[in-house]
């Protein structure tokens, strides 16, 4: 609970919240065309925010990519 949860194209993006009672950091995305779920797998030095729950989201496109963006703010981490 208390993830956030983006929309971009045919695809949702869920980030954070609680599992088993701890903040997470996990990315996770939701092909609707496929119905399957897929773990975002981060390479070593990517950024990434700390475990958080309570937070707001926000998606975009990158303009030179055309990979969706998701930013968050906020929340509580521990």
């Amino acid at each position: 609970d208390e993830h956030t949860a983006v929309v971009h194209e045919d695809q949702m993006i869920l980030f954070g919240g609680f599992v088993d009672g701890d903040r997470i950091n996990s990315t996770y995305k939701f092909n609707f065309k496929l119905g399957e779920w897929k773990l975002v797998i981060y390479k070593e030095g990517d950024p990434r925010p700390i475990a958080r729950a309570g937070h707001s989201a926000v998606v975009t496109q990158d303009k030179d990519t055309g990979v969706p963006l998701m930013y968050i703010f906020g929340g509580r981490d521990n």
